[in-house]
């Protein structure tokens, strides 16, 4: 669907799954090459799709971030956004911060793939206000065909628009990526978020579409577990990435979830979509718990933690044990 015909245009308006829409919407970016001239965020300087994922942090596509302009050994883009208020668009300028496979620094050539998991995060260069996306904890969901949803923004006649898919299914998983099928992934839409509607979450990152077919391939959320974590003890989350980001993400959240405002935040909607499941820790409980463990300095960092543990261990007899 197109950005003109509203988010809502596949749903009820009084279902759950048309306020999901919307915050989707709101969260997703442009990425583009940064440029000047009349059209600086047009077609010609696009990239790929991007979304929030806490303050000041965009979860893409490697192979679509470091496309971006060179720096020296920096990369940076520009993200286009829709404004909060909604009126109109903004631009900030942002730096590529992270890459999945680590290492991957250089410029993809035609013909050639990023090796998955292909995720890239951009750091804003300057705080603006904007909406975030949420990230599943973790991606248990059995991929069994049930529906997912997609978005992202595609060039269609020459103009930027921006996709929803509601008719798309999971097709289980490949390795570290998920297969989807039944509607159309354009190009430009790769770095877009692929969500659970049964639970309100992005459970993937869009990699991939088929050539000559519905659907493609997304990388899971989970795959940034996997980036490389500092060395030693960690004084504040400042110095791990995973950590930074997870943790403004858990307090962006719950502070949305309090905030006094008309809007529906994530937790909202997840409640009215999970409502009568008997969970344990409902929603809104999960969002209060996630952000006061956020607020909580990590102790180490994750490698060192680990040393911890198996020390530890091999104290108890276990792993590691003489």
């Amino acid at each position: 669907m197109s950005h003109d015909e509203g988010p809502g245009a596949f749903y009820d308006p009084d279902e759950p799954l048309a306020a999901l829409a919307s915050l989707v919407t709101a969260a997703t970016v442009r990425i583009h090459r940064p440029t000047h001239g009349y059209d600086p965020h047009g077609p010609g300087s696009f990239l790929g799709s991007g979304f929030f994922v806490a303050p000041s942090w965009v979860l893409t596509c490697a192979h679509v971030a470091l496309t971006g302009e060179r720096q020296g050994e920096a990369c940076q883009v520009d993200v286009v956004f829709a404004n909060p208020d909604g009126g109109g668009e903004s631009a900030v300028s942002g730096t590529l911060a992270a890459v999945l496979p680590e290492g991957e620094a250089r410029v993809p050539v035609a013909g050639r793939r990023v090796p998955s998991p292909d995720l890239a995060l951009i750091r804003l260069d300057s705080p603006t206000e904007h909406p975030c996306a949420y990230l599943a904890e973790r991606v248990t969901r059995r991929f069994d065909g049930g529906t997912v949803l997609w978005a992202g923004w595609a060039e269609v006649d020459g103009e930027l628009q921006f996709v929803l898919s509601a008719r798309g299914h999971d097709l289980g998983v490949v390795g570290s990526q998920i297969r989807l099928g039944d509607d159309v992934l354009t190009e430009g839409m790769s770095g877009g978020p692929v969500i659970d509607p049964r639970r309100g979450q992005v459970i993937g990152v869009i990699k991939s579409r088929s050539v000559g077919g519905s659907g493609g391939t997304a990388v899971g959320v989970e795959q940034l577990r996997s980036l490389p974590g500092p060395a030693g003890l960690l004084k504040d989350e400042a110095h791990d990435t995973y950590q930074a980001v997870c943790h403004a993400h858990d307090r962006y959240h719950r502070d949305r979830h309090h905030h006094p405002g008309p809007e529906e935040s994530w937790t909202d909607v997840q409640g009215r979509l999970e409502e009568g499941t008997g969970r344990v820790l409902s929603p809104a409980q999960r969002a209060e718990l996630l952000g006061r463990l956020a607020e909580l300095p990590p102790p180490v960092s994750t490698a060192g933690l680990l040393d911890l543990l198996d020390r530890a261990s091999g104290r108890r007899g276990g792993r590691g044990a003489q």
